[in-house]
């Protein structure tokens, strides 16, 4: 029969080890951890001039991501989709500031892109328009991208489009 000093002695030990447990799994995750989750200090992406939003990832498959964003910094009017590859310790593998993916003869207002395949190929759909007025050169587009970011089919695929009158074709 323990003694009431023996268990809270006991009780103590098991705090102890149950606090230095929780300790080593912080410490081990922010030793191996590639990422900066330091606001003071983060993985810079892209710092060109005027903006980049949008900003979505999809995973390459090693550990590392496929980043792509709206980005305006040509032109404030004219708005483009610029991407980035990272490894997985967030080291950039294209051009500093990111890479041109999208560029159409109207601002990209919308897009989404996927990496569906695992040899890395990624489909990106856009939107470009201007405005907000429908227009005949209003598009939804899609294209198949490589693990290089650049465009494989010939051609842009035309969804659908708007009339004049505001009909989706």
């Amino acid at each position: 029969m323990r003694k009431e000093g023996q268990i809270r002695s006991i009780e103590i030990h098991d705090e102890m080890k149950h606090l230095t447990t929780l300790l080593l799994t912080f410490l081990s995750i922010s030793v191996f951890s590639q990422w900066s989750y330091d606001p003071a200090n983060p993985g810079v992406v892209s710092d060109e001039l005027n903006f980049q939003n949008a900003m979505q990832a999809a995973p390459d498959g090693e550990g590392g991501a496929y980043i792509m964003w709206l980005d305006n910094r040509n032109d404030y009017n004219r708005t483009e989709v610029y991407g980035q590859h990272v490894n997985a310790d967030g080291e950039n593998l294209w051009e500093d500031g990111g890479r041109l993916i999208l560029t159409d003869t109207k601002p990209i207002v919308f897009f989404r892109f996927y990496r569906y395949n695992t040899d890395g190929k990624m489909i990106i759909g856009w939107y470009s328009g201007e405005g907000g007025v429908a227009n005949p050169d209003d598009k939804l587009w899609f294209q198949e991208l490589d693990t290089e970011g650049a465009k494989v089919w010939a051609s842009d695929l035309v969804v659908s489009y708007e009339d004049p009158n505001g009909a989706l074709s």
